[in-house]
């Protein structure tokens, strides 16, 4: 897992603790921790280290976690094998990344 991926507006997948394989979203991030709200509706404290990001679908939108286009946002127009061919909202250019450095993001 890479440092300091977690960031606000992404869809998590919680991989241990109380909540379990429950999925939610970032709403902060306050120090090692992370505030998810859950689908549930509920809102928890997280440590990163509990958490995974969602591997984005077809046709959703996305931020890039790392890399030269961190923070960067689009739409995921397709996926070859670990490549996710990503329209930028930005400028509408095409970029290849790599899967693992996407996330679903979800804008406020």
């Amino acid at each position: 897992q890479v440092k300091n991926w977690c960031i606000p507006n992404i869809q998590v997948r919680i991989v241990s603790g109380e909540f379990i394989d429950q999925r939610g979203v970032v709403q902060e991030i306050i120090g090692a921790e992370s505030k998810v709200k859950l689908e549930s509706g509920s809102v928890t404290t997280v440590p990163a280290e509990d958490l995974e990001a969602v591997l984005p679908s077809k046709n959703s939108g996305v931020i890039i976690l790392q890399g030269d286009l961190s923070g960067s946002t689009g739409k995921l127009i397709g996926i070859d094998g670990r490549d996710g061919i990503v329209k930028m909202d930005l400028n509408s250019d095409i970029k290849i990344v790599d899967m693992p450095s996407l996330a679903v993001h979800v804008p406020p």
